[in-house]
């Protein structure tokens, strides 16, 4: 089962296994099934914020350092690898599509990642000064939102274009993407 006593910050899931990371404990658990999280794994440190999957890689995201940890899926259940971010900062945002990881700062400013392979990161811009909180990614665009009406696209990671959401909304803490051509 679940360990109750931590706070679990992210979930993601890829080749047939959710992996579960949270701020306050080193330990990783893993479910094959969502229900039964009988599989743990060890990150280097505690203070992890979101997690991704992307080219047979678990990677997940630390706030207040430059610290990352990856694991690939034959891995995961052991002790994760240490990373290194661009810079420390408070790194709160983790998403995977078009074939790169894409990270966001909730420190106030600019700050984003972006890392082709899980291990390797390169610092990029985002077009506002905002304390961006949550990365996604949907039908070829990347989706940074914040805690005001700050928001922006990308199409790799790189290359931000500004836009707004809802004075309504008065900021954003998580976002999701779902396939429009899918009911359920």
């Amino acid at each position: 089962s679940m360990q109750t006593s931590a706070t679990w910050n992210g979930v993601a899931f890829g080749k047939q296994k959710f992996v579960a990371v949270a701020g306050d404990v080193t330990t990783v658990r893993i479910s094959n099934d969502g229900e039964n999280w009988d599989e743990t794994g060890t990150l280097s440190t505690t203070g992890f914020t979101a997690i991704a999957y992307g080219k047979n890689r678990f990677v997940a995201i630390k706030y207040g350092t430059n610290v990352t940890n990856y694991a690939t899926s034959t891995t995961v259940t052991g002790t994760w690898t240490a990373g290194t971010l661009p810079s420390s900062s408070n790194w709160n945002g983790l998403a995977y599509g078009n074939n790169r990881f894409v990270t966001v700062s909730s420190t106030s400013g600019t700050t984003a990642a972006y890392s082709l392979d899980g291990i390797t990161w390169a610092a990029s811009t985002l077009p506002a000064t905002a304390q961006w909180t949550k990365v996604t990614y949907g039908q070829g665009l990347f989706l940074a939102v914040s805690t005001t009406t700050a928001a922006a696209t990308s199409p790799d990671g790189v290359t931000w274009t500004t836009r707004a959401t809802s004075t309504a909304a008065s900021g954003f803490s998580a976002i999701t993407f779902g396939n429009r051509n899918r009911y359920g």
